[in-house]
């Protein structure tokens, strides 16, 4: 087979990964020294037009053409590509400055964050105004109309062939001697998992190892992104879903999640308090979460119209999730959110409430008037004074001594908890009573 030309440090060898400022110079990086003058971009841009609209693809046409109006953007580009990088400048166009240092990041693997840095590096060096620009993506932007595109191309498992071309519509290798399907499952288009060779110590013999992607465990916005559940306006819960019990604020301008009781056991008596909570009685029977099939067949029902939604539109599903590609996804439960994240919010909220704490309570004067407007808890109402209003004190807010003999317990465990926590603690402490 010989050695790979481009395998130049043996990083799979022994030799070290990581290499320092002189081990290599912008010099060394194939093209990166090559500066692209004027005529150069306007060459490219010319060929760039020749492939995709011909060779009179500069010329002027009706702009109510759909072709003419494609041809836009090129055509912008062709424009600026003499457009001076700063007042003066005789190095560098706009255009070629970007496609430049673009061409720089990808030949040096620069990252998109030191890509940045030295973008702001830049700005601030070079005299003002200048158009260089922001960020990456405000690079990457700005020649996205060059046509440079991705495209995702399959490949046999043993490296055969590229599924292109002719081969584009084959569902088997065409190589005699391989003839390995295109994609695993039955009818379903999901590429072959390749896997990687393994050892068993026990069986004395290798094998391939494969994996599957069991469930995933993230924050609730994830959750929502991952499983195509919307996790917010009215039916948010992916447990409850079309039978989520929400109520839109207009002051505090939110959606608030009830209903909670029903999970309670039938003889808690929290099920029939009224007063404490939103007014009436909740009998209702917990609701059993979806999963696997029933999930798909809602799922496969749903329109994947782009078409903006009301608020009044309580429609949750907002798109297919990409992990029913997967032959057993739909066996599998939906999605796990962590613990990790509910807990800290809940606590977070419940403390800054407790606390009082100002801009970080959810006991507002907003909250008030919703409370006012839902006609519950007169007790917690706005008092009128005068010209303005008095919140009275909530039986849930702790006093000044309430505040410090709590502080002062975990205080003296800090030994028992985290140094970050107890750090936090030490904080709050100084701030409440400063």
């Amino acid at each position: 087979m010989g050695i790979v030309v481009s395998y130049v440090r043996w990083i799979y060898h022994g030799e070290s990964y990581d290499t320092s400022d002189d081990d290599i110079s912008i010099d060394e990086v194939d093209g990166a020294s090559d500066d692209l003058n004027d005529d150069d971009l306007d060459e490219m841009l010319n060929n760039i037009g020749q492939s995709k609209w011909g060779d009179n693809w500069q010329a002027s046409g009706d702009s109510s053409c759909t072709l003419d109006k494609d041809l836009e953007s090129p055509r912008r580009l062709m424009d600026e590509s003499h457009r001076e990088l700063y007042e003066g400048c005789q190095s560098y166009s706009q255009f070629s400055f970007i496609v430049t240092i673009l061409h720089l990041k990808t030949r040096s693997g620069w990252s998109i964050k030191s890509f940045d840095a030295l973008l702001d590096i830049f700005r601030k060096a070079l005299p003002t105004p200048s158009l260089v620009p922001k960020k990456f993506y405000e690079a990457k932007k700005y020649i996205r109309d060059l046509g440079f595109q991705g495209e995702k191309i399959h490949a046999c498992v043993n490296a055969c062939v590229l599924y292109r071309k002719q081969y584009a519509s084959h569902t088997h290798c065409p190589n005699d001697d391989c003839k390995e399907p295109r994609f695993s499952g039955n009818d379903l288009k999901v590429p072959r998992k390749v896997g990687v060779n393994a050892y068993d110590a026990l069986r004395n013999k290798t094998f391939t190892l494969r994996a599957a992607l069991l469930w995933t465990i993230n924050d609730f916005p994830a959750y929502g992104m991952l499983s195509g559940w919307s996790v917010k306006d009215y039916n948010a819960c992916p447990t409850c879903m079309d039978e989520t019990s929400s109520r839109y604020l207009t002051h505090s301008k939110k959606m608030c999640y009830m209903g909670h009781r029903r999970f309670f056991p039938d003889s808690n008596k929290w099920r029939r308090d009224k007063k404490n909570f939103n007014g009436t009685v909740d009998m209702r029977q917990p609701l059993t979460p979806k999963f696997g099939n029933e999930i798909l067949a809602d799922v496969d029902m749903f329109s994947n119209s782009r078409k903006r939604k009301s608020r009044e539109d309580k429609q949750g599903w907002k798109k297919k999730s990409v992990f029913f590609k997967l032959p057993y996804w739909a066996k599998q439960k939906l999605n796990n959110t962590d613990i990790m994240h509910v807990v800290k919010n809940v606590t977070e909220s419940l403390t800054a409430t407790l606390f009082n704490i100002k801009n970080k309570t959810k006991d507002t004067w907003k909250s008030r008037k919703d409370l006012t407007d839902k006609g519950l808890k007169k007790s917690l109402h706005l008092q009128p004074n005068d010209n303005s209003f008095i919140m009275p004190m909530a039986c849930y807010h702790l006093t000044k001594e309430e505040k410090r003999k709590i502080l002062d317990f975990l205080n003296s465990h800090k030994a028992e908890l985290e140094e970050e926590n107890a750090d936090n603690v030490n904080e709050h402490h100084e701030k409440q009573f400063a």
